[in-house]
């Protein structure tokens, strides 16, 4: 039966290794949220950026067309056709310069954004690889718990059939007491039948060659019991040598399991650490995705101040080429409101989503905790079972003890009554030997020693129905421990099987969930990006034909009596854009550098709280670690305490059968010895009774009436010399067939 202790710490220690995948599990989830939350937030950083760009780019073109307006208007009133024809001539050259420009700028963006998405899209793939090592190193870890887990089946397995192994050695070894209490048995009958033989002796005791002769045989064939004994006796000591071979080649094995029960828990902590290590990888590959999302953030606004800046200069170019660019603007105007509300459909989407991330997240969270509650009552109500199973085996133990103390007293009372026995047939024979020398109160010797064997066998019936009792009570308590170990083995399993299924279906449904989300980030990202770049190509287009078409319009107008007043007014309106331009340009750099601090402050704490998470969990894995390690020195320690106190038990038990077999030895020698001396001193007084008679029968002349009683005599004797023999016959026989049989 396998121990209730070891069997608690192997249940521990695979709820200690389901705890760590599962916080290894939600650690790699909090980073993968944690990521997705920082993936928003510069999203939406980027959209707010290019709003506002967006919006000041609007009031910039509003009032640079609203002043060129009116200043067309002014000229074309107050100059005369000269000089609209040369400012005709000045616009158009500096619109084809503004359209170069504008080509090359064009040009130029196409190739950074074609460039941008070159390397997303490789970000992309890295990713997508980083996503699938992860998930294989994932399968890995689960597949390496499960074979951990079929070694640890298989290790209780080989333990329970050692201990069944071991329970029939000692199933055996209790059949070896058995026997030897069926020789003393034996031996005790053999005892009541040489009484009886001697009291047949005594009763034919007027044959002094035939008790001789008697003597001889029963002399003869204690001698060869004597010789069966030391077989018997040496038999028993090679097969306790077996079995002392036998159990300390099953102490080696064990020893040896033990070995490779702890490479195996080396090997798993090997497997935990390089979980934590694959874990503190994954969280350095968010790091790196961090920085290569900051990179970015910075990147996409150095190329929005780029664009701001281009942007600024057209509409320099506008306002100074423009003259009647009422229509564009409106049309700009209704395109940008379109946008802006367009732009804000998108913000509510994002609103929206991110509501339902929220809600998905909050939704997760009490799935978790529900899990968690629900583990936590199952593994309850599984400790609570175990304990009673174990309260239910200790309960059992102590009945065992208690039996086998009983066992103990019983044997201890039938050698007592056995001892007792033997001093009083020594006491019955000396009694005998007395009467038939005296020859008086032969029948009443004859009744006592009917009533002393008669009271044996009623102590050896009494003795085999508290033996037969042991022996159910003892099955009785073995079919209880079978019936509790495979309730536990059952409920083992099945608790294993239940936790290993759900660890392995929560690691398969986050990983779809992760590399669906990252499909559909990059899906967006990518389409927004497209419309991002098909919007700006439509509003370069867009002003480069309403440009072209004011100055169309401006040169067909004007008159030639506004260059004097064109130097002087593009003069100063060069000077107030440059301004304005300065103090925009200071005002984008003075949000941009706060917005990059409070950013950068945002970094370092989300990296500080990494790195205490990072640390906490590097510190309860040594602590997970260092008390495994405690837990397979407590074990190694108990199994060598269990291996001391077998091996106490077993040279306890060998030293008692050894004294047991000596004083049995010796109790049969002593009372063949003194059987032998009583058969002596009878025999000397039946040879002197004899010569006695032969002297008188030579002094005295014979008659007929002597003669008959002689013959008489003779075949009495005769007759009781073939009863002796078929006697002696019968017991060599039935001797013979108890050794076969054993």
């Amino acid at each position: 039966m396998e121990d209730p202790a070891s069997r608690r710490s192997i249940n521990r220690k695979i709820a200690q290794l389901t705890k760590v995948i599962f916080r290894l599990s939600s650690v790699q989830e909090d980073h993968d949220l944690h990521l997705k939350a920082l993936t928003d937030a510069y999203e939406q950083e980027i959209e707010e950026i290019l709003l506002s760009a967006n919006h000041k780019i609007q009031q910039c073109k509003q009032a640079a067309e609203q002043a060129a307006l009116s200043t067309v208007t002014e000229r074309v009133s107050n100059n005369n056709h000269s000089e609209v024809t040369e400012l005709k001539e000045s616009l158009l050259a500096a619109a084809a310069a503004a359209r170069a420009e504008a080509e090359e700028a064009k040009a130029e963006y196409d190739l950074e954004i074609e460039k941008q998405q070159q390397q997303c899209r490789q970000q992309l793939e890295l990713l997508e690889e980083e996503w699938l090592q992860s998930r294989e190193s994932i399968d890995g870890a689960a597949a390496k718990l499960q074979q951990a887990a079929a070694a640890l089946h298989t290790t209780r397995a080989s333990l329970q059939q050692q201990t069944k192994e071991i329970e029939r050695q000692l199933q055996e070894e209790r059949n070896e007491k058995e026997k030897l209490r069926g020789d003393c048995l034996l031996l005790q009958q053999q005892l009541r039948e040489a009484a009886a033989a001697r009291e047949a002796a005594a009763a034919a005791a007027a044959a002094a060659a035939a008790a001789a002769d008697k003597s001889r045989e029963q002399q003869r064939s204690q001698e060869a019991h004597a010789v069966l004994i030391a077989t018997e006796i040496n038999k028993l000591q090679q097969q306790r040598q077996r079995d002392e071979e036998a159990h300390k080649e099953t102490v080696s094995n064990l020893e040896r399991q033990l070995k490779e029960m702890r490479e195996r828990a080396e090997a798993a902590a090997r497997q935990a650490a390089a979980a934590g290590e694959e874990a503190a990888a994954a969280e350095s590959n968010t790091n790196r995705l961090r920085g290569f999302r900051k990179r970015e953030c910075r990147r996409l606004q150095g190329s929005n101040e780029e664009i701001a800046k281009t942007l600024s200069l057209k509409v320099e170019l506008e306002a100074a080429a423009a003259a009647a660019a009422a229509a564009a603007a409106t049309e700009l105007s209704s395109k940008v409101a379109a946008y802006e509300a367009e732009a804000m459909g998108r913000e509510q989407q994002l609103q929206q989503l991110n509501d339902k991330c929220k809600t998905l997240e909050g939704l997760l969270q009490e799935t978790a905790r529900n899990n968690a509650e629900r583990q936590k009552e199952t593994e309850e109500t599984f400790k609570s079972l175990i304990d009673k199973q174990a309260q239910q085996l200790f309960n059992i133990q102590m009945q065992r003890d208690q039996l086998q103390q009983a066992e103990s007293n019983a044997q201890g009372r039938v050698e007592e009554v056995l001892l007792s026995a033997r001093r009083e047939a020594a006491e019955k024979d000396a009694t005998a030997a007395e009467a038939l020398r005296q020859g008086l109160g032969f029948s009443m010797g004859c009744r006592k020693l009917a009533d002393r064997a008669a009271a044996e066998e009623g102590l050896l019936l009494e003795v085999q129905q508290k033996e037969e009792e042991m022996k159910e009570r003892e099955q009785q308590i073995l079919a209880l421990s079978a019936s509790v170990e495979e309730a536990q083995q059952n409920a083992q399993q099945a608790k294993e099987e239940q936790l290993l299924q759900q660890t392995v279906s929560e690691l398969k449904a986050v990983l779809a969930a992760e590399k669906e989300i990252n499909r559909e980030a990059a899906a967006e990202l990518q389409r927004e990006m497209e419309r991002q770049k098909e919007t700006l190509e439509a509003e370069k287009q867009q002003a480069l034909a309403a440009a072209a078409a004011a100055a169309a319009e401006a040169a067909a107008a004007e008159k030639a009596a506004m260059q004097q007043q064109h130097a002087v007014d593009l003069k100063e309106m060069q000077q107030q854009k440059e301004g304005e331009a300065e103090a925009l340009r200071a005002k984008l750099a003075a949000s941009h550098a706060a917005q990059c601090s409070s950013e950068l402050k945002m970094h370092q704490q989300a990296a500080a709280e990494a790195e205490a998470q990072r640390r906490e969990a590097a510190a309860a894995f040594k602590e997970e670690t260092e008390r495994l390690q405690q837990q397979l020195k407590d074990k190694e320690e108990e199994m060598k305490q269990k291996e001391r106190t077998a091996n106490l038990i077993l040279k306890l038990s060998e030293q008692t059968l050894k004294r047991q077999h000596e004083e049995t030895v010796k109790e049969l020698q002593e009372e063949q010895q003194a059987e032998k001396e009583l058969l002596q001193q009878q025999l000397l007084s039946l040879q002197q009774i004899n010569k006695k008679q032969q002297q008188t029968l030579a002094q005295r002349p014979s008659r007929e009436e002597d003669i008959n009683t002689i013959q008489q005599l003779q075949t009495a004797l005769s007759q009781a010399k073939q009863a002796i023999l078929a006697q002696r016959e019968e017991q060599i026989r039935r001797l013979r067939v108890e050794l076969l049989t054993q």
